[in-house]
């Protein structure tokens, strides 16, 4: 099984570290290397739009903070942005519903559209923030937040990580006819075959529905 799998592949990747330990000190002729077993790629987890917006209705509102939280989830999921990106996302990138995005991975830049719902949560929390920050998301004491705390954040509403906005943005797109070399622009993947794993996940569904 996958779960056997895993741990086979930590301790195999132990002995290769030795081997090659071994080989480097001299005290082989031959660098050793076993192979790993293989574990099947599962699909990305994705949430419906109906699940993503009824939970976003339900955040109590008590501060500011509670407000970042909504447009933070929001924002991943309105641009499908990594969030390593959403992050280091400044105010200044931001422009007539547009997001900049210049901490891409591979140094690639782009431009993604903003969602009008994403826009106005964003508009609701800089309004109601109580500190001055070039960053869009910051914590109480107006420092960029992390990538600890913005998993919190998500997993506190929606018990799942925030890239799982990503892969819903994305499923979401082709659901809704959009082509997928397209997607793979807004999503900034470097291979088309990165973006092809959403084309599984729609006929998957279309499959299920219908059995």
């Amino acid at each position: 099984s996958i779960n056997n799998k895993r741990p086979l592949n930590r301790k195999l990747s132990a002995i290769n570290s030795f081997f090659d330990f071994a080989y480097k000190r001299g005290w082989s002729d031959t660098k050793h290397k076993i192979k790993q077993a293989k574990i099947p790629k599962t699909l990305p987890k994705f949430l419906t739009k109906e699940e993503i917006l009824s939970a976003i209705e339900n955040i109590k509102v008590k501060s500011w903070l509670d407000l970042r939280d909504k447009a933070l989830i929001l924002f991943i999921y309105a641009t499908g942005l990594r969030i390593s990106e959403v992050l280091n996302t400044k105010l200044s990138d931001i422009e007539e519903g547009w997001v900049k995005v210049i901490m891409a991975k591979g140094e690639k830049q782009r431009v993604v559209p903003i969602a009008e719902v994403a826009l106005n949560a964003i508009n609701e929390y800089l309004k109601t923030r109580k500190c001055t920050s070039e960053y869009l998301f910051v914590n109480k004491n107006c420092k960029p937040i992390s990538r600890i705390s913005a998993f919190n954040i998500t997993k506190k509403y929606f018990n799942t990580s925030p890239h799982t906005f990503r892969h819903s943005y994305a499923t979401h797109l082709l659901q809704n006819c959009t082509d997928i070399r397209s997607i793979q622009e807004l999503l900034g993947h470097k291979s088309i075959e990165t973006t092809m794993i959403y084309i599984r996940i729609v006929c998957l569904m279309t499959l299920s529905h219908k059995l």
